[in-house]
């Protein structure tokens, strides 16, 4: 049997990944100070912000390029399918369907016992990376 894998080891790939953008805005009753200043001078808390100086405004999720990583370990999972035994001594085997799983764990995210990378997330290039996020995006698909 001979398994070939997208990625080979010590290849730079580019991780695509839906995220939830940040988005500050700044408390427009305090003018982004976190303060007002009264009557008498003396100055307190912004009573909308609450000294906070603004808020965080999630925008919709979205793909992107998340970081570029080098292949640091390389996992592939091959199963073929196997018909239920009907008198077997094992009672959890049943039917199977063929299985094929190829995944990557990464210098910078841990090898070993890091994060495992699927293979539809890596990609050689970020032009195939950024073709890949602008297609989901398209899609509205926020898998992750």
């Amino acid at each position: 049997m001979r398994i070939e894998t997208k990625f080979e080891m010590d290849q730079p790939v580019f991780e695509v990944r839906n995220r939830r953008e940040e988005k500050w805005i700044s408390c427009a009753f305090c003018k982004g100070t976190g303060g007002v200043v009264g009557a008498d001078g003396t100055r307190g808390n912004c009573p909308k912000c609450y000294g906070a100086k603004g808020c965080a405004e999630f925008l919709p999720t979205k793909w992107q390029i998340d970081e570029v990583l080098t292949v640091g370990e390389v996992r592939v999972e091959v199963r073929g399918e196997h018909k239920s035994i009907e008198d077997s001594r094992c009672s959890n085997y049943g039917s199977q369907s063929a299985k094929r799983v190829e995944a990557y764990m990464c210098r910078e995210t841990g090898i070993g016992t890091g994060t495992l990378h699927s293979v539809e997330d890596l990609f050689a290039t970020e032009e195939e990376a950024q073709a890949e996020c602008d297609r989901r995006n398209a899609e509205g698909g926020d898998d992750d």
